[in-house]
């Protein structure tokens, strides 16, 4: 099952609570409902950015067990030190592929408008991930409503997407939006299988 489609049926229910007019079910149910979204994907992020690394390390070493050895023990339970959470930058994950990355990925910030709003819904997403499964996920109070919450991760999809180029220090595309949406539509990059 796609997010996506994991959101629609999340709206699914919600329109169903209130057409049977269970209007304190569909409070609790707009309460905790971000909550399971913001998880969710932060989650998919976490399993994205791995196989876009895993991808890289595969593509530029001639040895197999090397880019093994970079996910087994490098990356490993490690995801969440990539990024500088509560920076509005991603100068932590960009420095770990060496300048020459961090400053690509600043003079493409400069370029494409739509990028830094991207990269700040996908660091938002994962600070709010950690609030919530690191704090009291029962009464942590978010201020986002379900709609808002799938519109940051449809931005933040398109930086997830761009993580080939960025570790590869190249050119981000202008990636297409899909029809009636704000998130990118399927994108193939160098190296993707």
């Amino acid at each position: 099952m796609t997010l996506k489609v994991f959101f629609n049926e999340r709206n699914e229910i919600a329109a169903l609570l209130e057409r049977v007019i269970e209007p304190s079910l569909l409070n609790v149910y707009q309460t905790d409902l971000p909550k399971v979204m913001i998880v969710a994907a932060a989650s998919s992020f976490e399993k994205e950015v791995l196989r876009h690394i895993e991808e890289f390390y595969k593509e530029t070493t001639r040895h197999e067990s090397a880019a093994t050895f970079v996910m087994k023990k490098g990356l490993h339970r490690q995801y969440h030190q990539l990024f500088g959470w509560n920076d509005n930058n991603v100068n932590v994950f960009t420095n770990y592929f060496g300048p020459d990355c961090t400053k690509n990925f600043k003079q493409q910030l400069n370029i494409l408008e739509w990028l830094e709003v991207s990269m700040r819904d996908f660091l938002q997403l994962g600070r709010q991930r950690n609030e919530l499964v690191h704090g009291d996920f029962a009464t942590h109070s978010l201020s986002l409503t379900p709609s808002e919450v799938q519109a940051k991760y449809e931005s933040a999809c398109r930086f997830v997407s761009c993580i080939p180029q960025i570790i590869r220090v190249g050119t981000i595309e202008a990636l297409p939006l899909e029809e009636g949406s704000s998130s990118p539509a399927s994108v193939a990059y160098p190296g993707a299988k």
